[in-house]
C-alpha cells in the first residue's frame, strides 16, 4: 500500500473529519489523552505498548491493557496527593516502563506531563521546576542524587527506592497499593497535556504548554511522514 497522492490529501484535508477518525472525544466537549493513547487500544489484551531490553539482558513487554491498569493506579495515587487536572508532573528517568506508566498516568488524571533530559544537571532541573510550578517529580536511584540540589524539589517518587538514600515512596510498591479503576478525567483540545521547554539556545529556556489538539498534528504527522501501520513496531 502507498501513501496517498500529496495534493489530494491537502485539497480535501477536513479538520473536523480528522477529529471524527482520530478521537473518541471531542476538542471542545471533552476527551482524555490517556484514554485516546491507552485505553482504546487496550481492548486486545494481548496488544503490546512496548518492547523493552531488561538491565540483565533479557526481554521485557508491556501491553497496553498493562499500561491502562498501571496507569489508573499511578491517577490514583495522584489524586490523593491533591494532584489534579493542570498541574505539572515530571519524570526524571531513562526510556523504561516505568516513564511511560507516568506519562500515562499523569494524562489520565488530566495532568500535565513534564519530561525532564537525564543529561540535565541541578540547576537546569530546578529552573524548570520553579518556571512550571512542579507537583511531583519520579526518578530512579541514577538520576536522585542531582535532586538533592534543587531549591524548592517537589515531592518525590523513586522507582527501585530502597536503592535511593532517603524517605521517599517507591513506585512500585505505591503502585500495588491503589485501586486500578479510574475514570479519565476530561480536558478540552485548548487545556495542555504536555510541559515543554525550549532549547534555551539564545538566552533562557522557556516553557511551552502543548494542548491536547496537537494530538491530530502527531497522528498526522506518523501517518502521512512515517507511514505507521497497525502492525509496524517502531
Amino acid at each position: 500500500m502507498s501513501l496517498p497522492e500529496y495534493t489530494a490529501v491537502y485539497n480535501n484535508f477536513d479538520p473536523a473529519a480528522l477529529e471524527a477518525e482520530v478521537l473518541d472525544g471531542r476538542l471542545n466537549s471533552g476527551l482524555n489523552v490517556c484514554h485516546e493513547i491507552v485505553d482504546k487500544w487496550a481492548k486486545d489484551p494481548q496488544k503490546v505498548a512496548l518492547y523493552y531490553e531488561k538491565e540483565d539482558g533479557g526481554d521485557g513487554v508491556l501491553t497496553f491493557a498493562e499500561l491502562k491498569e498501571a496507569s489508573a493506579r499511578f491517577a490514583n495515587y495522584l489524586t490523593a496527593q491533591g494532584i489534579g487536572k493542570g498541574d505539572r508532573v515530571a519524570a526524571l528517568l531513562p526510556r523504561t516502563p516505568e516513564l511511560l506508566i507516568v506519562i500515562a498516568g499523569a494524562l489520565r488524571a488530566g495532568a500535565v506531563y513534564q519530561p525532564l533530559f537525564t543529561a540535565f544537571g541541578s540547576g537546569a532541573i530546578e529552573y524548570r521546576f520553579e518556571r512550571a510550578s512542579t507537583k511531583l517529580v519520579v526518578t530512579n536511584p541514577e538520576n536522585f542524587p542531582k535532586l538533592l540540589d534543587v531549591k524548592g524539589c517537589p515531592p518525590v517518587v523513586g522507582v527501585n527506592a530502597q536503592a535511593i538514600d532517603a524517605d521517599i515512596p517507591d513506585f512500585e510498591e505505591t503502585l500495588a497499593a491503589q485501586s486500578s479503576d479510574f475514570e479519565p478525567v476530561m480536558v478540552t483540545g485548548d487545556d495542555p497535556f504536555l510541559q515543554m521547554f525550549t532549547s534555551g539556545t539564545v538566552g533562557k529556556s522557556k516553557g511551552v504548554a502543548v494542548p491536547a489538539k496537537a494530538l491530530l498534528a502527531f497522528y498526522v504527522y506518523m501517518k502521512y511522514a512515517i507511514d505507521l501501520r497497525d502492525d509496524d513496531v517502531f
